[in-house]
């Protein structure tokens, strides 16, 4: 970890049992599960691998540490509302565990994982709110644990919770005055590529070409959007009743423009003759070039000579040097 590191204290409430009821009236419900013993192996040792993949994805520029993990032993007893008919594992149900762990401010990140079930509407594969009062300053972030097989086959675990924490992030720097001019939207993948050069992922394409791939002839890149399939993050972004950030499907809209002529992993031929491309099915360069300032923007009225009025985009050092505490 540098000197000049931001750290960020993390805080990981492991609720290995869910007793909770929901909703309210005759729409009252109850959802029981256990966390099964390979299900808490797989998201915990993804959560160990997290304070080293944001320690190296960031430059070193921001560090998780340290990061405590905590099984709760006692049954996750209430879901709250997120809006429209959708519930997560909120502050308010946490509520003892924040006491007694977080209360004396001495935790800059919450991550809580909880075991749903199917027939429970979430509020999207992941859900973040920024610090508040609830969380004693903290950022929190809220995961349903069932995603877990897909962790095996994804090419990186870690890059869902990485996009949860990079929601507590952006956060603390929106309140911080730093505009999407500065630091886009984390859901903007479709609309940037990156600063370094295109020998390196994503290859001169945008981010989101270089994750979905193309599939030949049609010159687009398709967003499916399929969190459960690739057990990556989502992205629609429902503020809800709680202000809850909800994530389903991939960032970018959908016809993004494929770039032709770059070396690309071999592929079916499309109906023009040029070789389908298959996607990385990772995040990881977004992630590192809007933690470390090598963006660019591709299109649009920002693109070129605007952005030379905010200079670099993403979290420069300078701008991760605005957080103070």
């Amino acid at each position: 970890m540098s000197s000049t590191s931001q750290v960020f204290r993390g805080l990981a409430l492991l609720y290995l049992v869910s007793n909770a009821t929901y909703g309210s009236g005759l729409g009252r419900r109850r959802l029981q599960r256990v966390m099964a013993r390979p299900e808490r192996e797989a998201v915990t040792n993804v959560l160990e691998a997290l304070p080293a993949t944001i320690r190296d994805w960031s430059d070193e520029l921001a560090a998780l540490d340290p990061l405590d993990i905590v099984e709760v032993r006692r049954p996750l007893g209430s879901l709250s509302s997120s809006g429209k008919g959708q519930w997560w594992a909120g502050p308010r149900d946490c509520r003892d565990e924040l006491v007694e762990l977080a209360s004396a401010h001495r935790y800059d990140s919450v991550f809580v994982l909880w075991p749903s079930a199917p027939n429970v509407p979430l509020c999207g594969w992941g859900c973040t709110l920024g610090p508040s009062e609830a969380t004693f300053g903290a950022g929190f972030t809220s995961i349903a644990s069932d995603h877990w097989p897909t962790l095996a086959t994804d090419p990186d675990p870690v890059q869902g919770y990485v996009h949860e924490w990079l929601h507590q992030v952006e956060a603390i720097y929106r309140a911080l005055d730093l505009s999407e001019d500065e630091l886009p939207n984390l859901h903007d993948a479709a609309d940037f590529t990156s600063t370094r050069p295109p020998t390196e992922p994503p290859f001169g394409d945008s981010y989101a070409a270089y994750h979905d791939g193309d599939p030949g002839g049609a010159g687009v890149a398709g967003h499916e959007g399929d969190p459960g399939a690739e057990g990556g993050p989502g992205h629609e972004g429902d503020p809800g009743g709680a202000g809850v950030a909800g994530h389903e499907g991939d960032p970018g809209a959908p016809g993004v423009p494929g770039n032709e002529g770059e070396p690309r992993a071999p592929g079916v031929a499309g109906h023009d003759g040029r070789a389908a491309r298959i996607g990385a099915r990772t995040w990881a360069p977004w992630y590192r070039d809007w933690m470390t300032g090598r963006l660019r923007r591709i299109a649009g009225p920002m693109a070129g000579a605007g952005e030379m009025a905010v200079g670099p985009l993403g979290l420069t050092p300078d701008r991760w040097a605005r957080r103070t505490r």
